[in-house]
């Protein structure tokens, strides 16, 4: 017992807490954690750490790819409309690998915006 300005104070340690106060205490903390962890699921598409690039660069990799190879079967020809076609996907390719990577802030934005109306209207 603490006397505080003439008024006798009974105080506990924390060590003290009655223990089904501590187990509610745990309960609701991991509670708040399971229910921000399933948002963030919910909200946020998860490959890795970072927004999945295959909607928006794979069209432009297969038309590469396939060009290359056409490219590669007509005997790697270094002009001519086989060579045109392969170089303007190939630099099309990369523009748009470059360009996702320097939107990459704005387009997670994009999904976790999404992710959050879907998660309101349900």
């Amino acid at each position: 017992m603490y006397k505080i300005n003439g008024a006798n104070f009974l105080v506990h340690p924390v060590e003290m807490l009655h223990a089904e106060h501590a187990e509610a205490i745990n309960s609701y903390a991991n509670d708040i954690t399971a229910a921000c962890i399933s948002a963030v699921e919910l909200a946020v598409p998860q490959v890795g750490n970072r927004v999945s690039a295959s909607e928006y660069v794979q069209p432009f990799r297969d038309k590469s790819l396939c060009w290359h190879r056409m490219w590669l079967d007509c005997g790697r020809p270094r002009s001519g409309v086989v060579f045109e076609c392969m170089k303007r996907s190939r630099l099309a390719y990369h523009y748009t690998v470059r360009k996702f990577r320097k939107d990459a802030e704005s387009v997670k934005s994009e999904h976790i915006h999404i992710g959050l109306a879907a998660s309101l209207q349900a």
